[in-house]
């Protein structure tokens, strides 16, 4: 797979061209929830690309940024209104490359949202290959394409259901009388004690060659 990744820059106020591509990019996004524009946007993106720059919290925002709270709630917006995506899509752009500087607060902040982000925008942030807003390494993220090989398999298996009950009715058919339950749990019992004296047996003997510092193959 192949990733792109930005630059870790420190922290400094967009630039008048960064802010006029962000407000194409976010339609709506400057307003409130009662639909009404936002007193000062920029600043807003200031703060949330000043905690995106670093580690700090919230409520470590400085006070000429705003206030945290206030940051942190037109994030959460802009992650359910499917914002962020968005702005993913637009580093990769190439015909906007005034957003490489600040590509790196751009992936940092669509990692903060990760847990309130659907599988859908995780999964595209994957398939641009943009490392920076994974919230994990790739291992341990969901592969798209499994996730979608794994729910045809399992229309096709709920398809074959019913056909799968006519020959496990059949096979019934055509096996014996099934021991009573009294014997069948008494061979259960005698098996399950059958392991449990061979597993104990084997743990002696290696006790045993670990003592002699002998190793396991060698054992008679």
């Amino acid at each position: 797979m192949h990733t792109k990744t930005f630059p870790q820059t420190p922290w400094r106020p967009i630039t008048d061209l960064e802010f006029r591509v962000l407000l194409v990019q976010l339609p709506g996004a400057g307003e409130t929830r009662r639909g009404r524009p936002h007193k000062n946007l920029r600043r807003t993106l200031d703060a949330i690309f000043w905690i995106a720059a670093g580690r700090a919290r919230w409520r470590d925002l400085p006070p000429e940024l705003g206030s945290g709270t206030s940051a942190h709630r037109m994030l959460c917006r802009w992650a359910d209104a499917g914002v962020l995506p968005r702005l993913l899509q637009a580093l990769v752009n190439p015909n906007l490359p005034c957003l490489n500087p600040i590509g790196y607060w751009v992936c940092r902040a669509f990692r903060r949202m990760s847990r309130r982000l659907p599988d859908a925008a995780l999964a595209l942030a994957q398939q641009l290959g943009l490392a920076d807003a994974w919230p994990a390494r790739v291992i341990r993220l969901k592969d798209p394409n499994l996730s979608t090989a794994a729910k045809t398999e399992a229309l096709a298996a709920q398809q074959r259901l019913p056909e799968v009950r006519r020959a496990v009715a059949r096979h019934a058919q055509d096996q014996p009388e099934p021991l009573p339950p009294d014997a069948a749990a008494s061979a259960l019992l005698r098996l399950v004690t059958r392991a449990h004296a061979l597993a104990s047996h084997w743990a002696r003997r290696w006790r045993r060659a670990e003592t002699s510092n002998r190793y396991c193959w060698r054992l008679k």
